[in-house]
């Protein structure tokens, strides 16, 4: 009996998790933290891959929905101390490290971090990389734009949106198509790009990156 209301445990909490990533692919993640913070979960026993899934997505949506940084550090610590693989996840977990720090203390003390996930993911094999890593092309391409290294921005825009392609998915796709635009017109003054972030992000209907989009064009007298 035990054993099998620990199994019907897990069952759920991976069923939640795997609602918690689709909400975090849409950028719901106060939604998604919500759900996690509602869902009484006992770790003690459970499998280590699930327990560092928790942890991670624990931290990301304190972090990006709710700006508990603190809160977000401490899961997402949690996370990398008890992963015991050199993974997807073990990258995922490094990535909103920089990212919580990015929006709490800004870019000098997300730096080490955004480093070492551009290095990680520059070794891990790109034939198990799936559609979710688009979200990570995206975040080093905005840290890299931050920092004023457009071409480097560009690159990994380009890995980013080739990766959708691939695996046939719009998963982080506009912002990937916005961001090269943007570190384009930086970087070589073209426009083109404005014009296929702007198309693509109507017909996907993703109101809150057309704002953006928008303002950019009106700023830079884009012609569509």
């Amino acid at each position: 009996m035990n054993d099998y209301l620990a199994d019907n445990t897990e069952q759920e909490l991976e069923s939640l998790l795997e609602q918690v990533e689709e909400l975090c692919n849409l950028f719901n993640y106060k939604e998604a933290y919500e759900r996690l913070n509602n869902y009484p979960v006992d770790l003690e026993g459970m499998a280590t891959d699930l327990a560092v899934k928790y942890f991670y997505y624990k931290g990301t949506t304190s972090a990006i929905g709710m700006e508990n940084f603190e809160d977000a550090l401490a899961n997402l610590n949690q996370a990398e101390s008890i992963n015991r693989k050199s993974d997807f996840y073990s990258i995922l977990i490094i990535n909103s490290i920089a990212v919580t720090y990015i929006l709490s203390e800004g870019l000098e003390k997300s730096q080490p971090y955004f480093e070492k996930t551009y290095q990680m993911l520059q070794e891990y094999p790109k034939n198990k990389l799936s559609a979710n890593a688009a979200i990570l092309y995206y975040r080093l391409a905005k840290y890299y734009s931050k920092i004023k290294a457009y071409q480097k921005s560009i690159q990994l825009c380009d890995k980013g949106i080739q990766l959708c392609k691939e695996a046939s998915s719009n998963s982080c796709l506009d912002l990937l198509l916005y961001e090269k635009a943007y570190n384009e017109y930086f970087l070589n003054g073209t426009k083109e790009w404005y014009k296929i972030a702007y198309y693509f992000t109507d017909f996907i209907n993703h109101e809150e990156m057309m704002k953006y989009i928008k303002q950019d064009i009106a700023k830079y007298k884009v012609e569509l």
